[in-house]
């Protein structure tokens, strides 16, 4: 496939904040993507090079990238620095030069999706002496064939900075409308061309056919009327409105399991709350497959070869890490029974962090709660782990605390957050912060995915496949409790130990990756916290001159965009503002004054004493008094905290203060 029709797809996509109609163009492109082609136009699509899974980064510098925009396009990198200055995007820069370069040559070679993608990825596993001339060459090569529109996506691809809003939610149902049939009933859609369309639209927003659907047997009819010869799943209820030229299936049931659903163009069934539990139906399959996978490329690729069957047949793979399920807040222990029941399992919530451990033979590998590998950063961990499971294949969650060598009390999340992107003196690194690991949950064990069994059922293979090793490898300290006054008692147990609270858990509950679900929760006493993205900072005065001291926060919309909600200058150390700037120094992107703007990549936990409305800040909210609490090196910008999210705090706050 040619790189130009993903360029015009992310164009499409830039021009729309509507999130149906971004499903709508990716939808469009995935139609038409060959096989070869699907896996790595999801992927870029998704802004990514390698999928969620490989924590493999591009790892090319803003100056670097300069330097090649500079070289190709035959300017002086002060002139590239200058346009930076004024346009804010070395992106929109490449493609402005690239406009004047096409006047000049009318000879290109077309660029193709696998050569933007293979150069990319060739980049990754560049080191060594030469190195940032072979990067540059790579870039070079591409941005010599770019046309202005590709040349200015290839730029941003490259930086990481390719921000379209468009989400794993939007990839997901593009999949679904892409190659499921569409269910007829559930959303209003275009009989021509089967965009799904908001129903106070009168036309299709991508063919501009005409829309005059109020009533279900109105829109059935529709689209008998208007589509050509294709294969429809129909319930018999509707046997008196079909016509001669399509080829109909007449059903009572609609078992989706009995039918190759990549030959049917169409699913009618009996009312509009049928379809809605056939679209949630489908829509759940594919998001487990993708759970099991964390791969949109490979469901996709199940989907479009192999149907229903092949998405049933997705399984966890060890050595590839999953998303972990996410632990609700509640306010008080009566809260907290009623989101799991009673009785309820509890446990211990360890100040320290997630870490999902898989092992397979002799091979062990570790990673974070954002899926990076750390497997070199704890090789005792991996010595324990082997130890203390005996089994082939196995997936555990755990949580990992560092300990006080002379005191054996527990460390604070920040002290052993430096052993996390530690590469070398590991040996003195164990000697100064040692860890002990507590698994709490399984996912897999010898080849066998555990995701649906109940959590009590989950727990007892937990305890049948680890033996446990004191003060090294343990299991999650656990009780089933009843009343308020049996957690309390546990509660004040744990914060006596210096543990940060509790978490509860439902019994008869699935595992569910990557969501806050009720299935689990977290009780803790102090206030409330969020976790926020650094988008920019300013250059400090007096003692801090030298050193970025005021930082911009944001946080996410649910499609993905980054929206400003305040600034932080308080709660970090001298050592922490040193750290603080050298990281962001080489994260900057854009400067103006004594303000930079800074690649979004550093996660902060922040404090605050109040959340207020603001016309300020793009969130339209804003935090008082918001002071840093710790650096969150295992959380992604995909998990700091959503604007939705908030704003649920924010009126929870008014509810309590008025």
């Amino acid at each position: 496939m040619k790189y130009s029709e993903v360029a015009k797809t992310y164009q499409e996509l830039e021009n729309t904040t509507k999130k149906l109609e971004k499903t709508n163009i990716l939808a469009k492109l995935l139609k038409k993507t060959g096989t070869q082609d699907l896996a790595s136009v999801i992927i870029l699509c998704l802004g990514r090079i390698f999928p969620l899974w490989d924590d493999r980064v591009i790892g090319v510098a803003s100056n670097l990238m300069k330097k090649t925009v500079s070289t190709t396009a035959g300017e002086a990198e002060k002139t590239i620095e200058k346009m930076w200055v004024q346009k804010g995007d070395l992106g929109l820069v490449a493609e402005e030069l690239a406009k004047n370069k096409k006047q000049q040559t009318l000879t290109t070679q077309t660029l193709t999706v696998q050569k933007v993608i293979e150069n990319l990825q060739k980049i990754t596993g560049i080191t060594g002496k030469g190195a940032v001339d072979k990067k540059l060459s790579l870039i070079s090569e591409l941005l010599t064939s770019a046309t202005p529109i590709e040349a200015k996506y290839i730029v941003r691809t490259a930086l990481g900075e390719l921000r379209m809003g468009v989400g794993e939610a939007q990839v997901r149902d593009a999949i679904i409308q892409a190659f499921f049939p569409t269910i007829v009933g559930h959303q209003l859609f275009c009989p021509r061309c089967k965009t799904i369309i908001p129903r106070n639209h009168k036309k299709c927003p991508l063919c501009q056919a005409e829309l005059p659907v109020k009533k279900l047997e109105q829109e059935i009819k529709l689209v008998l009327d208007n589509v050509q010869k294709q294969k429809i799943l129909m319930h018999k209820k509707w046997k008196h409105l079909k016509n001669q030229k399509n080829d109909f299936i007449m059903t009572d049931d609609f078992n989706l399991e009995k039918h190759d659903l990549r030959t049917i163009n169409f699913i009618i069934p009996e009312t509009r709350e049928q379809a809605k539990k056939l679209q949630e139906k489908i829509n759940k399959k594919v998001q487990t497959a993708y759970d099991k996978t964390i791969d949109f490329g490979e469901v996709a690729l199940t989907v479009k070869e192999k149907g229903w069957k092949g998405l049933e047949e997705t399984s966890l793979s060890v050595g590839r890490p999953i998303k972990v399920m996410l632990a609700e807040r509640v306010a008080d222990i009566k809260e907290a029974f009623k989101k799991i029941g009673v009785p309820a399992a509890f446990e211990t919530k360890y100040d320290g962090f997630r870490m999902q451990l898989h092992k397979k033979g002799n091979e062990i590998k570790l990673f974070t709660r954002r899926m990076d590998d750390i497997t070199e950063q704890f090789p005792e961990i991996a010595e324990r782990f082997s130890k203390a499971v005996n089994e082939k294949e196995v997936i555990l969650d755990a949580e990992v605390v560092g300990y006080d060598p002379k005191t054996n009390q527990p460390l604070p999340f920040q002290k052993i957050s430096r052993r996390i992107k530690r590469k070398y003196d590991i040996q003195e690194m164990i000697r100064e912060i040692p860890v002990r690991t507590f698994a709490f949950d399984i996912f897999q064990l010898n080849g066998k995915t555990l995701l649906k069994k109940r959590f009590e059922d989950r727990r007892k293979l937990l305890e049948k496949t680890v033996k446990p090793i004191k003060n090294e490898f343990e299991l999650a300290e656990q009780k089933i409790l009843s009343t308020e006054k049996q957690v309390q008692d546990f509660l004040n147990q744990k914060l006596g130990e210096g543990q940060e609270g509790l978490i509860g858990k439902k019994l008869d509950a699935p595992y569910q990756p990557g969501k806050r679900v009720g299935h689990m929760i977290k009780l803790k006493v102090e206030m409330e916290t969020l976790d926020l993205i650094i988008v920019g900072a300013q250059w400090g005065e007096g003692k801090r001159s030298n050193w970025l001291s005021s930082f911009e926060l944001a946080c996410r919309s649910e499609q993905g965009e980054l929206l400003a909600i305040g600034k932080m200058g308080t709660g970090l150390t001298d050592e922490q503002f040193k750290t603080m700037t050298k990281t962001l120094k080489s994260l900057i992107i854009g400067e103006q004054g004594k303000n930079v703007k800074v690649k979004p990549e550093i996660v902060v936990e922040v404090a605050y004493q109040e959340i207020q409305k603001s016309p300020t800040y793009s969130s339209g909210l804003a935090l008082r008094f918001p002071r840093m609490v710790r650096f969150r090196e295992t959380k992604s910008v995909e998990d700091a905290d959503t604007l939705k999210r908030i704003n649920k705090l924010y009126k929870q706050q008014k509810m309590v203060f008025g």
